[in-house]
């Protein structure tokens, strides 16, 4: 394969026509506008939220301080935690702002109820990610110490997104068990990037056709370009009205120690990352790549368009990426 220099990527965001669903532009750079409050950075994104909190507190709820906290020792007990069969809880930092992300599968959602079902559903589902975002802030102090938001995605069994939605880290109380006042103010703090108003399918439920492969078997697939010791490894799928994402995050080997070493362990696994969803199905719009340092620092985000994932030639995939994001520290 062809090894390339970051200079040979473009350096500024060329794919907004891309960008076409709300829920994603949430998640790559929603949690920015969270902290808008505090302080007061440019935003890059073309879409801003409607509906930005406008009263953080000016310190966090936890006894705990940010010198005592290291996600990659807590990230492991975080997973553990959540009750959902099929989840993923990962944490990066970009724009000076940290991010822990929760994404599950819920059980009780139904791609095949009726808009009214849906509706009551998506109430439901919301309730489940708002008790996510607290469980993992009461586990581990230092969730509310370290983070400046936390995004919680809740999908169905099909991967079909219901909610999409982020809070405040802060605004998260630790209490064992919240009173009714504390989850009412709590769920009035999640701003919502993304929430299903109604049914998911018409008829019969899709079936994989001939060569496809579903979410789980490109998953595993996907599984052989990592290892055990990458601890900050992330790996969903969500797909919503106006787009599909496949999300990918792994970080940089503590042994890669110059910058043709970072280089050279971000191409390690597209081979097999391109190999592992280029048969998935439902077919996805876009595939973004995180690539984060050991402190969950984002070194690069890039984005590819599903067609060129979804070429024969494994070139083409190099050929498509595209940097969104750069890290200017050091």
């Amino acid at each position: 394969m062809t090894w390339y220099k970051l200079h040979d990527y473009p350096k500024e965001v060329r794919r907004e026509n891309q960008l076409r669903s709300k829920g994603v532009m949430w998640l790559l750079f929603g949690m920015i506008y969270l902290a808008a409050c505090t302080t007061t950075p440019t935003p890059t994104a073309t879409e801003v939220p409607t509906a930005v909190p406008t009263a953080i507190p000016t310190q966090p709820t936890s006894s705990a301080t940010i010198t005592m906290c290291d996600p990659a020792k807590f990230i492991d007990h975080l997973r553990e935690v959540v009750p959902y069969e099929e989840s993923v809880v990962s944490y990066n930092h970009f724009n000076d702002t940290a991010n822990l992300t929760a994404w599950f599968v819920d059980p009780v959602l139904d791609p095949q109820a009726s808009d009214l079902e849906a509706q009551a559903l998506a109430e439901v589902t919301f309730r489940h990610s708002v008790e996510i975002a607290q469980l993992l802030a009461k586990t581990e102090p230092c969730v509310t110490a370290l983070f400046d938001s936390v995004t919680v995605i809740a999908v169905d069994h099909l991967y079909y997104a219901w909610y999409v939605g982020a809070v405040p880290a802060w605004q998260i109380p630790i209490s064992e068990e919240l009173s009714e006042d504390e989850r009412s103010k709590l769920e009035e703090n999640f701003d919502a990037g993304y929430q299903r108003t109604e049914k998911v399918l018409e008829g019969d439920l899709p079936e994989v056709p001939e060569g496809g492969c579903t979410w789980p078997e490109a998953r595993q697939s996907m599984q052989q370009a990592f290892t055990q010791s990458q601890r900050n490894l992330a790996v969903y799928y969500s797909i919503e009205p106006n787009d599909a994402s496949v999300y990918v995050q792994w970080e940089i080997p503590s042994a890669a120690t110059n910058s043709q070493q970072i280089l050279d362990y971000f191409f390690l696994p597209l081979p097999y990352i391109d190999r592992a969803v280029s048969c998935l199905y439902p077919e996805f719009d876009t595939l973004w790549l995180f690539y984060v340092r050991q402190d969950g620092e984002a070194q690069w985000v890039f984005a590819l368009d599903g067609d060129a994932v979804r070429e024969d030639d494994h070139q083409v995939f190099i050929d498509s990426l595209e940097l969104m994001y750069q890290t200017t520290v050091e």
